[in-house]
């Protein structure tokens, strides 16, 4: 369902880190995400 969710927002263009994060929460409540404001990308 997760997969379903996330292929329907991306086609929809409605698709942010908020709510892949909330959907990550509502299928794993011991799921954890900490904001840091530092990406991957920047350490590269």
């Amino acid at each position: 369902m997760l997969f379903r969710n996330l292929f329907e927002w991306k086609r929809s263009g409605n698709c942010s880190k908020e709510i892949i994060v909330t959907a990550f929460k509502n299928l794993l409540p011991e799921f954890d995400h900490k904001e840091t404001g530092r990406y991957l990308d920047a350490k590269m």
